[in-house]
């Protein structure tokens, strides 16, 4: 609580810098300055400074894949980002 809306995207944009060099990640998208109600999703977001979602679809694994699709090159079980 406290964070304004600027240093949240500090820090999302940091994130987004990782996981834009993550083999595995096909595409992923940020929010900034929302919030939704978990409880409750119909609800729609909030505003809220402090908080951010970001949504990440990772790529297809060799067994789900379909002909020509880029594919995992590791299970995304196996890594933990420590960065």
């Amino acid at each position: 609580d406290g964070t304004d809306l600027e240093e949240t995207d500090a820090i999302v944009r940091t994130v987004e810098g990782i996981l834009a060099q993550e083999q595995n990640v096909d595409v992923f998208v940020a929010e900034v300055g929302v919030s939704a109600d978990a409880a409750n999703p119909a609800a729609g977001s909030q505003s809220s400074a402090n908080s951010a979602r970001i949504t990440v679809d990772f790529l297809p694994s060799a067994t789900s894949a379909n002909p020509g699709d880029k594919i995992r090159v590791e299970s995304t079980v196996d890594r933990i980002i420590t960065e």
